[in-house]
């Protein structure tokens, strides 16, 4: 892939035009398949010869996200720490055993917290529309 006057083409190894410099936007082939806009709205996939494959209006992708809500995963996790100092410290043994359980019991917390604010969403990309939802909301963008 190569920009030349503004514009986007495809050579092969030796350098020679393969797929003529007319395209705005284009990708890197990938799996045999670049996306490529002439006008920067309508996007479509050609293969290594040029040749249009098929359109992104006819191709929406979906992605499945899993995100953390970092507001609770910070309440979860320093409440666990919180919890687990307190609690070492009404056990009667030695400080280096305290100190050794409390340090065993950090990564209880942190699977805890991410398991707790855990939120997975789904996102849908059609032609000209993002729309991401979860199990609380749903979002559109044009």
């Amino acid at each position: 892939m190569v920009f030349k006057d503004n514009k986007y083409g495809y050579l092969d190894y030796s350098g020679k035009v393969v797929i003529p410099f007319k395209f705005q936007n284009a990708q890197p082939f990938e799996n045999g398949l670049a996306l490529v806009s002439e006008d920067l709205e309508n996007f479509y996939y050609i293969n290594a010869k040029g040749k249009f494959i098929k359109s992104m209006k006819s191709n929406p992708q979906t992605f499945y996200l899993s995100t953390l809500h970092r507001g609770k995963y910070m309440f979860i996790l320093l409440t666990s720490i919180l919890l687990i100092g307190i609690g070492m410290s009404k056990v009667p043994i030695q400080e280096i055993y305290k100190i050794i359980i409390a340090l065993l019991m950090v990564p209880l917390a942190l699977y805890l917290a991410i398991k707790c604010s855990t939120l997975d969403s789904t996102w849908r990309l059609d032609a000209d529309t993002l729309t991401v939802s979860n199990s609380k909301k749903q979002l559109n963008s044009h």
